[in-house]
């Protein structure tokens, strides 16, 4: 067979020619099994450090609307924590600026009553 009809495992890296006895066999091999735990557990943590930087940046916004501050300030907000906690994934990631505090307010204000 050519190149073209194998498949590549995602997890592995491995190719393949797509017959089910090949695939079934790979798909049970402890070393496929390891590689998409991996992978999941790879995924889950950029998602998790992702929502950490969200709630950070809301809370960055709550924080400026509570205590009155510009917006504006918001453009060095970014800097200044990653100057100040240069070792933080999450300082590092933050990108808050004022469109994107005024948006998070948007979304934050309630209505009373």
């Amino acid at each position: 067979m050519n190149k073209s009809s194998h498949v590549l495992c995602k997890y592995c890296k491995k190719s393949y020619i797509p017959r089910p006895c090949d695939l079934d066999k790979h798909i049970s091999t402890k070393k496929h099994k390891d590689a998409e735990q991996n992978d999941k557990q790879k995924l889950f943590s950029e998602f998790a450090a992702g929502k950490k930087v969200a709630r950070a940046e809301i809370l960055w916004s709550f924080f400026t609307i509570y205590r009155n501050l510009s917006f504006n300030l918001s453009e060095y907000a970014g800097f200044f924590l990653q100057s100040m906690f240069p070792d933080s994934n999450i300082a590092s990631s933050i990108s808050i600026n004022r469109k994107k505090n005024k948006k998070n307010y948007r979304k934050c204000t309630f209505k009373n009553g």
